[in-house]
């Protein structure tokens, strides 16, 4: 999936013009992959930005709260 910075109206933006890091690229591949284990699942993201840039702007920590939540969702299912 290709993520990209838009505005409202959904036109390409650059990202330094929405208040992010000016190292920000305005578009990121993020790459999901799923591993059956059995009676579990292993979900693995790959994003097209340095780890260490995504933990300066937060989007790492951003990721981990979504699949925190997922995982909660799916147990109450």
């Amino acid at each position: 999936m290709i993520m990209a910075i838009t505005d409202q109206e959904g036109n390409l933006v650059e990202p330094i013009q929405m208040g992010m890091d000016p190292e920000w690229p305005r578009e990121t591949i993020v790459t999901v992959t799923l591993e059956d284990l059995g009676s579990q699942t292993r979900m693995t993201l790959h994003q097209t930005v340095s780890e260490a840039l995504a933990k300066r702007t937060g989007a790492h920590p951003s990721w981990l709260q979504m699949f925190d939540r997922l995982a909660a969702s799916l147990r109450h299912k």
